[in-house]
C-alpha cells in the first residue's frame, strides 16, 4: 500500500501564526484508523493532530516531547476543524474551535525556527496498533495559515 503526503517543504515556510485545517479522518465508531496527521515540521515539530485510535497533539524539541492523546475528544465520523496557534510565549491547540491543550514558554522552550506545513496519511508496522482500514482516505477540505506580524 502507498501513503500520501502534502507539504510546503522547499516552497514555503512561516514563523509564528495560526494554522487551521478542515479534515475528515478514516474512522470506525469514535476511533481514528491508520495514522493521519496534520503537523508543522522544521527544527522542532508541532503535531496539530496525530491519529492512531485517538486525536493526539504533541510538541517535540531537542529530544523532548510534550503532549498526549485525548480519548474524550472525537475527531471521527465527519468533518472537523483542527488548529494550532504558535506564538513566542506558547502554543495552543484547538479541535472544533475548542481549546484542548497548551504549552507555555515557562514549561518548554518555544522554537522560533520557521515551520513548513505537512498533512499526511501513513501506514507503519511500528505503530502500536495495526492499520484497520486499507485502503483508506484522509480528506482535506481546506487549510488556512495566518502569520503573525512582528
Amino acid at each position: 500500500y502507498s501513503s500520501g503526503i502534502a507539504t510546503t517543504l522547499g516552497r514555503w515556510s512561516f514563523k509564528y501564526g495560526l494554522v487551521e485545517a478542515r479534515i475528515w479522518v478514516p474512522s470506525r465508531g469514535n476511533k481514528i484508523l491508520d495514522w493521519p496527521a496534520v503537523w508543522l515540521g522544521g527544527k522542532a515539530e508541532i503535531d496539530i493532530l496525530e491519529g492512531g485510535k485517538f486525536a493526539c497533539w504533541y510538541y517535540h524539541i531537542d529530544h523532548r516531547r510534550w503532549g498526549r492523546c485525548l480519548n474524550g475528544v472525537h475527531i471521527a465520523n465527519g468533518w472537523h476543524t483542527v488548529a494550532v496557534n504558535w506564538e513566542p510565549h506558547g502554543i495552543t491547540w484547538y479541535y472544533d474551535r475548542h481549546e484542548v491543550a497548551g504549552v507555555s514558554s515557562r514549561v518548554a522552550p518555544i522554537t522560533s525556527a520557521p515551520k513548513v506545513l505537512v498533512l499526511d496519511l501513513a501506514i507503519s508496522k511500528r505503530m502500536r496498533h495495526e492499520p484497520k482500514k486499507v485502503p483508506a482516505t484522509f480528506r482535506i477540505g481546506w487549510v488556512r495559515v495566518w502569520q503573525h506580524v512582528s
